[in-house]
């Protein structure tokens, strides 16, 4: 059985319903993040098309991931949708990990976007996104401009914003975006309103979640005493993660839901689990593929 597509708001892209989060091969330099060899990306990001999953998610600040898809997938490049965010500043902290920061002027979304590009190995990326911009850190016109540029180049088909409330709710009242990216689980059901706001507003709808055993545990390295670093355990996994991908899947405004795994076996139970998933009749039912 394949897995159920939706028109992701007006930009045309028929998107699968579960789609990857690549945050989870970033590597182990940026947000506690576990090691990731280069055989481990390759086989998931190879195992996330085979199975079907068609639309892959990063950021400019995700560590190695825009260097991996663009190094393992830039020969499938015709046959998924690829998003990625901007505004990024990465700076090295320690020998042990990066800072991630974001500026949304002109000189760094172009900067981000023209890294990205190249790392991803593809002259045009499906939609971009502003990073968790903040209310005070750009303006309509000033993203607009860049963004728009970048569109008549050529580089870039589709706008976006991730964040959470309140800044979200300003950034939907600009009408820039053609895509929101939002935070939605049953552990942090608060934007469920926004979602419906977003949909009514033609956007597209990307769910990030974060569910119950899908977090890394930590364990002391043998120099933790030294270096103040701990090593990421392999994630434990629970019944909370069917039941949350069923639970944002459920709600009839939601186009696709980004899941991040380095475990293949996870992907196909998380496949599965969005495949049987029912989405309510609703408004928008004509747009499901």
């Amino acid at each position: 059985m394949s897995i159920p597509k939706r028109l992701l708001g007006g930009t045309g892209m028929n998107v699968t319903v579960l789609g990857y989060s690549a945050h989870e091969i970033r590597g182990s330099r940026v947000w506690d993040g576990r090691p990731v060899s280069d055989r481990q990306a390759d086989s998931i990001l190879n195992c996330v098309l085979d199975a079907g999953v068609n639309f892959i998610s990063t950021a400019n600040c995700y560590g190695r991931s825009e260097e991996l898809i663009g190094r393992y997938l830039h020969a499938r490049r015709e046959t998924f949708y690829l998003a990625t965010k901007c505004g990024c500043r990465v700076s090295r902290r320690h020998m042990f990990s990066d800072q991630v920061s974001h500026e949304f002027s002109r000189e760094n979304i172009l900067r981000s976007v023209h890294e990205s590009l190249r790392r991803l190995r593809t002259d045009c990326i499906d939609l971009v996104s502003l990073h968790h911009p903040g209310v005070g850190e750009c303006t309509a016109e000033q993203v607009t401009e860049v963004l728009h540029d970048l569109q008549q180049q050529g580089k870039v088909r589709w706008l976006g914003v991730s964040g959470a409330l309140p800044d979200l709710g300003v950034f939907l009242a600009w009408r820039v975006f053609d895509v929101v990216e939002v935070p939605y689980s049953p552990r942090e059901p608060r934007h469920e309103n926004l979602i419906a706001l977003t949909a009514q507003a033609g956007c597209g709808v990307i769910v990030k979640a974060r569910f119950a055993g899908g977090t890394p545990r930590h364990a002391p390295g043998p120099n933790a005493g030294q270096r103040n670093r701990a090593i990421s355990a392999p994630p434990e996994r629970s019944a909370s993660v069917p039941a949350g991908i069923r639970f944002v899947l459920g709600h009839p405004e939601v186009d696709t839901l980004v899941v991040g795994t380095l475990n293949p076996e996870h992907l196909r139970e998380d496949i599965a689990t969005a495949t049987g998933a029912r989405r309510p009749a609703d408004s928008r039912d004509e747009r499901v593929g």
